[in-house]
């Protein structure tokens, strides 16, 4: 995404995919912010010494300013992820908001400490595990234009009806959350969304238009349909790059935007940046 603000003086082995989108921040110089979500799948587990390598290899190669994980255990998991994932290479390049250890797994949010300033963080209490809300700055620029907003939400997994259920409350009380933002606000909406169609109550929710539309998001590559096991849409999917953890036949890691973030005004999302990284677009499953 783009902002023209004045300056201040998922593993090869297991687990989903990740998505990345950038932003462009337009000052001088210009520069560029790249955002990503993951799903660590239960970090850490009794093998986590043994995934080690294979996260600091995906996290160096992406090289995020910002990164959203879900499906953390404790204190502990998200410590031991900063150390040995993202400052493996830079020790002291990240930093992490505070840790909140609500019902079932849970978020954190990795961060440059160079580019971004942590402002304030808090829980939305959601069904069977909680939604983080984080907010921030960005070093260089004191105006609240240039301020960020980033959600990370674990939807509940499942195909039954009561599982759909479950989600559709859960993103219920997230853009109830979001439409009591000022109208124009810049905000990410990621993380595990469990859901194989855009059709599904719960993600229209999230994108669907209503009376109040502040807290609106919508997906930067435009892309409704029945995502799951469909060769159509097999470039978005994120599941799983191995067949033992279902295959990549779904789309359930997701970023999505706030409208101002495409409105030419402050924070813009760069068009065509948004990747499911590990995901060749090739193949299916």
């Amino acid at each position: 995404m783009k902002r023209h603000n004045a300056p201040r003086g998922a593993a090869p082995w297991i687990g989903p995919a990740l998505v990345l989108l950038t932003m462009l921040v337009l000052a001088q110089p210009a520069s560029a912010v790249r955002v990503c979500t993951y799903n660590l799948y239960n970090w850490p587990d009794g093998n986590w010494m043994a995934r080690v390598d294979d996260f600091q290899l995906i996290m160096d190669e992406i090289d995020a300013d910002l990164v959203i994980v879900q499906e953390v255990e404790s204190q502990l998991g998200a410590n031991n992820f900063l150390l040995h994932a993202m400052n493996a290479t830079e020790p002291g390049e990240y930093w992490f908001m505070p840790f909140a250890n609500g019902p079932d797994t849970d978020n954190v949010c990795y961060f440059k400490e160079a580019v971004f300033e942590s402002l304030y963080h808090e829980q939305l209490s959601t069904p069977v595990r909680q939604t983080s809300v984080y907010y921030f700055g960005v070093v260089g620029y004191e105006s609240d234009a240039a301020n960020l907003t980033v959600l990370t939400m674990h939807l509940k997994a499942g195909s039954s009806s009561s599982d759909a259920t479950t989600r559709l409350a859960q993103t219920t009380i997230i853009r109830n959350f979001l439409n009591a933002f000022p109208s124009g606000s810049n905000f990410i909406v990621g993380g595990d969304l469990n859901v194989r169609t855009s059709g599904e109550q719960s993600y229209q929710k999230l994108v669907g238009t209503q009376a109040d539309n502040d807290g609106r998001s919508r997906d930067p590559i435009l892309t409704p349909g029945y995502w799951h096991d469909s060769y159509t849409y097999r470039h978005t999917h994120t599941q799983a790059t191995t067949l033992d953890w279902g295959g990549m036949d779904d789309r359930f890691d997701q970023l999505l935007v706030s409208f101002p973030l495409d409105d030419g005004v402050g924070w813009d999302y760069i068009e065509d940046t948004y990747t499911a990284f590990g995901n060749d677009g090739f193949r299916l499953n």
